[in-house]
């Protein structure tokens, strides 16, 4: 009855390195070879580097996909970053009326930029007057602003 045997994960070879198994490619590699991640135990994880690349761009190329996915199924309903317009292109007109919908019961007025109406409520309601300019943050980013 007892135990089961473990596979070894790791052992040392003769030129005194330690040696672990890949999880994917199920071969042994020496220690440098192996990703770090302090969380595993020895301090190395599961993968060796060459396979967690690959597993890396996988794995962004799923997420790339579903984003791209998700982009054409619902549309762009969002206020762009910076901020002159409603940009509700390509947007499902169920997203267009809720999108319009939610702005009227807010009272805002669709036909004049929404931040300059943001901005003057703030002032009103907190006295605070917020800094509005059409630079994208992207830009401001880049001189250092």
């Amino acid at each position: 009855m007892g135990r089961p045997i473990k596979e070894k994960r790791r052992y040392m070879g003769e030129d005194g390195l330690w040696y672990y198994k890949c999880y994917i490619c199920e071969q042994f590699c020496p220690e440098y070879d192996m990703s770090n991640n302090r969380n595993k135990p020895f301090g190395k994880d599961i993968y060796c580097s060459s396979c967690k690349k690959i597993k890396r761009e996988q794995t962004n190329q799923n997420n790339r996909k579903i984003l791209t996915k998700v982009n054409k199924q619902y549309g762009t309903s969002w206020i762009e970053p910076t901020g002159r317009h409603l940009n509700l292109k390509g947007a499902t007109p169920e997203d267009q009326m809720i999108t319009i919908e939610f702005f009227r019961k807010m009272n805002y007025d669709l036909s004049q930029p929404i931040h300059i109406q943001f901005a003057e409520r703030i002032k009103d309601k907190y006295g605070v007057e917020l800094d509005i300019d059409d630079t994208p943050y992207q830009i401001k980013e880049k001189r250092g602003l």
